[in-house]
């Protein structure tokens, strides 16, 4: 027989036992972004006031920020990442997880030329604390109070990161992937000076606007001008810093140049 209430016609002496069963409820787990959380039993059910263990685990840039229950009393402090639950009901749990927050700053470096910095991220500004989330990339960006100062250098946490090359000049822009306290400097320099010098080998000459040196700025060009001193000669070829570049044709533009 079940239900709570049995009637019996008595005709003799009568002895009636009752038996109770712990009710079963389902518990689900629901597994988060930013972390992973266990159950211990790992069981989908569980008999009334059983305690289950919930554990959860952040990612790396992630914290805990504490745990939702439905169906059972928390029983204890959900911000705790271990939460002992005994089992009243059918009962659904999942952790929070909130992204780590990280400052950055941006400056100027000891001796650099005037200028002005701006941190953007997704085209938005930095907060004014430099606290962005774990993971972000922070694009910091240089405008010299000069049009014509240059990087010199980007350094990061100590680190030379981005630097004027005789290859290439550095960005006015440099992006940063924040996991961690960082300092970004800067360091803007005057536009450098080149020389550039010519001379002519063999029965002719050479000349650059006249001259057979100038001093150029970084990146701009030069043209160069050779001519045979009769018709019996012609032009072989020219050399830039050693290496052959052309063998023909009177005038050659170089640039942009990055060196002497």
């Amino acid at each position: 027989e079940t239900g709570n209430e049995l009637s019996l016609n008595i005709t003799d002496n009568t002895t009636v036992a009752v038996s109770f069963k712990l009710k079963t409820y389902s518990v689900t787990l629901n597994q988060t972004e930013g972390g992973t959380a266990t159950a211990s039993p790992g069981e989908t059910t569980a008999t009334a006031l059983e305690t289950v263990t919930f554990t959860a685990t952040p990612d790396t840039g992630w914290h805990f920020a504490g745990w939702k229950v439905v169906g059972s009393d928390q029983g204890s402090d959900v911000s705790n990442p271990t939460l002992a639950l005994a089992i009243t009901g059918n009962t659904t749990v999942e952790p929070v997880f909130t992204k780590q927050m990280v400052g950055i700053t941006a400056a100027l470096a000891a001796g650099s030329k005037a200028g002005t910095i701006a941190m953007t991220t997704g085209g938005a500004a930095v907060p004014a604390d430099g606290k962005v989330p774990y993971g972000t990339t922070v694009t910091v960006t240089v405008t010299p109070e000069n049009a014509s100062d240059m990087v010199d250098t980007w350094t990061v946490n100590g680190d030379v990161k981005s630097q004027m090359t005789a290859d290439a000049d550095a960005p006015l822009s440099y992006d940063v992937t924040v996991t961690g306290e960082t300092d970004v400097v800067v360091k803007l320099i005057e536009k450098p000076k080149y020389t550039v010098t010519i001379s002519a080998t063999g029965n002719g000459t050479a000349n650059i606007g006249g001259a057979s040196e100038v001093m150029v700025g970084r990146g701009d060009s030069i043209t160069a001008t050779a001519a045979a001193n009769n018709g019996s000669n012609y032009l072989k070829n020219w050399l830039v810093n050693n290496t052959e570049t052309a063998k023909d044709g009177n005038t050659l533009t170089v640039g942009p140049v990055r060196q002497n």
